[in-house]
């Protein structure tokens, strides 16, 4: 994955690169019984950009003294991980580090006793009745203001900023609708100080299983001009739950199912729409459903969902959990990600007409890409293993029979997407009249969309069809012409073609789609033929061929080509869905793509957790795993750009249960586990900068001048021992080129030995491979002394462009160093 550049100052003594400036995979603990954790950046999540942070003084919590649950530093952290551990005995905290320091230590810590809500206890209460029965479920935070979920409890909202902290659940000891709120101040979180009871509308239920909250545009004014957000809570458990939404003004709103879904597994904001996820009564299926925010109460009965259906009725990718896992959720800007026991669901969702929106399954041996709106055929898109070129990867599961043998090949050199080809008269793929309806478009919309090399030039080859057998007027045939154009007929009238031509070894995506009566063709995002056609395609005899004219007798087949990524759908997709599917795909046919989950475990489907990071636009994905393999993979869209073993840093096993992911910093978890294996706890991931001056505006040590700065002491070294000064990360699938400028001045005497040097290297790296570099492009040298010298290297071990110097022995050398670096990537985030 590429690296942003950043600019900074690093000081060394001895010779030694100070740590906070290298990437840091630390433990922040090795409890295995962490059941949520949350990446607070101020910075890029708050209304003031976390500026309240520093208004605090006079409050308990900011002039509180320093002690084993609280930190000697007085703000709150810029970059915070909120961790809860929830042990089967003894206490369970809730622990906020501290990640502005690369060391990561504790800020502070809620002890969470075993006492019950109602008891003048501890605020986060944990009252244990089984073995984590009421763990700590979720955690959220925005504007100041802490929001807490237990598995029995309801939830806690800690605001920061007044101290004050209130408990939101039905008392169920007293069958009454009641409110809790400490009497004390943050300051005395750890005591028993009373809580006071008020009145107010519940939660839908007391068991919290996710919280999220927003910031809506025109929101109340709380303390230090920050807006209060309003916060959803998705609760229940077995048939019954739902969504309580609480407004600034802090009215409650439910959101709740009749008959269909009961508890909702989780929740999240996308503008001014909440994105949940169902359980049914009978908790084997799950729906995905999108709710304007109420502002008024719902009750029993909620109409106004937009449910995007059972999420279970294609039966690769269904969503009945097994053994006790949860359904993981992330929603980006207009999309949505689920995890399941059975892969990775990405959902691009269109408000405006939610039929229009576009689906994508990935697992370990296929990615659909996007499946647009009523859906019949998705296929052609594996990763080569057997027969998968006939399967129908869509709910409908139309899948193909396969006449003769049709050859797969992986679409460029390394890329897991496979390519599928040797048509001919008797190799082709079909579904035989009659099997079912679902290419009936009669005179509705649909559309057809592939990806496809062409081959040679001056023969016309067919690429998808239908007909009936021996007939010469097709429902609709879309193919190569002799003249290397393209070109679509409708009930045998040719209606669209081409004005480029499409031959040769370059994938191209094709589109062909009609809209009421318009019909259009689409390359690689862009419009190249249009037509008209009002004609039904309703007919009962109707036969499919893939790569081939699909008559009694089989002709025009495609024999010079390939084909990936095939779906036809009822739905025709717009212009700007198509131009973003384009781009969304055309990553997967490059060289070395990867596009599929990693896990080996067990089928390698299962995925256990999702975070996305608005600031990298990565999806992380986290699965379980044997050992010796990569436990996290990130997404960008469709491509999976990345991966993270946390066996390489002190896990037993790289498997991983939680993950969060925030303003470049990744924290993940490793919860204990029967099998395999038990070593875990939770690592984070900081970036290779240094984060307490990057994240504190006003606390920064970067210069201004766009350029690398190291410092270092050399004192007796030898001719023959350089020493490091300073490192550049190389990333994988990056070549950088490295100017160094070098100056060298004996300590307290500047007017004797010195050195002043220049040195300009290339570096790079393979995928899967160590740091290499060419040779030195230039070095200029001025010392006073022959022995002293300076070079670039590659570091294989710690996959860095290593600054290394020789001073004089017997001498305390000063060495400052000012590097420019051009990154020059193969794969970019940005693309």
């Amino acid at each position: 994955m590429s690296l942003q550049i950043l600019r900074k100052t690093v000081r060394a003594t001895g010779g030694t690169q100070v740590s906070e400036y290298a990437a840091k995979i630390k433990s922040v603990t090795s409890s295995t019984d962490v059941s949520a954790v949350f990446l607070y950046d101020t910075k890029n999540t708050d209304s003031d950009g976390g500026a309240w942070r520093k208004k605090c003084k006079g409050l308990s919590w900011f002039d509180e003294g320093s002690s084993a649950t609280r930190s000697a530093r007085s703000e709150f952290p810029a970059m915070a991980l909120i961790v809860a551990d929830n042990p089967d005995s003894g206490n369970k905290t809730v622990t906020i580090y501290d990640l502005d320091d690369p060391a990561m230590p504790m800020w502070m810590v809620f002890n969470c006793d075993t006492s019950a809500w109602t008891s003048n206890a501890t605020f986060i209460s944990c009252a244990v009745t089984g073995a984590n029965t009421n763990d700590i479920s979720s955690i959220f935070a925005v504007n100041g203001r802490l929001f807490v979920g237990g598995a029995l409890n309801g939830l806690v909202e800690i605001d920061f900023t007044t101290e004050q902290q209130t408990n939101y659940r039905p008392d169920i000891s007293a069958s009454a609708v009641l409110r809790h709120k400490k009497s004390g101040q943050i300051v005395d979180r750890n005591d028993t100080s009373g809580q006071i009871s008020i009145t107010g509308t519940p939660i839908v239920n007391a068991a919290v299983n996710d919280v999220a909250a927003t910031v809506l545009e025109g929101a109340e004014i709380g303390a230090l001009g920050l807006p209060i957000p309003t916060v959803a809570v998705a609760t229940g458990s077995g048939t019954d739950g739902g969504i309580s939404v609480i407004h600034a003004n802090g009215s409650v709103y439910d959101i709740s199912q009749d008959g269909t879904c009961n508890s909702t597994r989780s929740v999240s904001f996308d503008g001014d729409k909440i994105v949940s996820y169902w359980n049914t009564v009978s908790s084997t299926n799950r729906h995905q459903y999108i709710h304007a925010i109420p502002f008024a109460d719902e009750g029993a009965d909620d109409s106004p969902l937009v449910d995007f259906g059972d999420l279970s009725t294609a039966g690769d990718l269904n969503y009945d959990h097994t053994g006790g896992i949860n359904t993981s959720s992330a929603t980006a800007k207009d999309s949505c990600a689920y995890g399941t026991d059975s892969g990775l669901t990405l959902f691009k969702n269109n408000y405006g007409n939610p039929a229009e929106g576009s689906a994508a399954y990935i697992t370990s041996t296929y990615n659909t890409g996007h499946m647009v709106g009523d859906i019949r055929f998705a296929g052609l898109a594996g990763n080569g293993t057997a027969d998968e070129e006939r399967e129908d990867r869509s709910v409908k599961g139309n899948d193909l029979a396969e006449t003769g043998t049709i050859d797969s090949a992986a679409v460029a050199t390394g890329a897991e997407l496979y390519a599928y080809s040797g048509f001919t008269a008797s190799d082709y793929l079909s579904q035989a009249a009659g099997v079912n309806t679902d290419f009936d478009f009669g005179t509705g919309d649909f559309s057809i969309m592939v990806w496809a090399k062409l081959g040679t030039s001056g023969s016309s080859e067919a690429i998808v069809a239908r007909y009936a057998a021996d007939s010469a007027s097709p429902d609709f045939l879309f193919y190569k012409t002799s003249s290397d154009t393209v070109r679509f007929l409708v009930d045998g009238s040719g209606v669209a073609i081409s004005s480029a031509t499409y031959v040769g070894d370059i994938w191209h995506q094709f589109v062909v789609t009609r809209r009421g009566s318009d019909v259009t063709i689409y390359v690689d995002g862009n419009v190249d033929g249009t037509g008209t056609s009002s004609a039904d395609l309703d007919n009962s005899s109707g036969i499919l061929g893939v790569g081939v004219i699909p008559l009694t007798s089989p002709a025009t087949a495609l024999t010079n080509g390939s084909l990936s990524l095939l779906r036809i759908s009822a739905t025709a997709p717009t212009p700007q869905q198509i131009k973003e599917i384009y781009e969304a795909e055309k990553p997967l046919f490059a060289a070395n793509a990867k596009c599929l989950l990693q896990s080996t475990f067990s089928g390698g489907n299962e995925v256990r957790d999702l975070s996305f990071d608005k600031s990298s636009g990565l999806l992380t994905v986290a699965q379980p795993t044997p050992p010796d393999a990569a436990g996290v993979q990130h997404f960008l869209g469709l491509e999976m750009v990345g991966t993270f073993d946390g066996a390489a840093h002190g896990w037993q096993y790289g498997g991983t249960n939680l993950v969060e992911t925030a303003g470049g910093v990744v924290s993940l978890v490793r919860q204990a586990e029967a099998s395999p294996g038990v070593g875990g706890g939770v690592l984070v991931d900081l970036p290779s900068i240094d984060v307490r001056a990057e994240l504190n505006e006003g606390e920064s040590k970067l210069p201004d001048d766009g350029k690398f700065h190291f410092e270092g002491v050399t004192t007796d070294p030898g001719s023959t021992t350089p020493t490091v000064i300073g490192q550049i990360p190389i990333a994988e699938d990056e070549t950088m080129e490295v100017l160094a400028r070098v100056t060298g001045i004996e300590y307290q005497n500047q007017s004797s030995d010195y050195f002043y040097g220049e040195i300009k290297r290339t570096f790079y790296r393979k995928t899967g491979a160590s740091a290499q570099n060419h040779s030195e492009s230039s070095k200029l040298v001025n010392e006073s002394l022959a022995s002293m010298d300076f070079t670039l290297v590659n570091n294989t071990s710690a996959e860095t462009c290593d600054l290394k110097v020789t001073g004089k022995a017997d001498t305390r050398m000063v060495w400052k160093a000012s590097v420019e670096v051009q990154r020059i990537s193969d794969k970019l985030y940005e693309r």
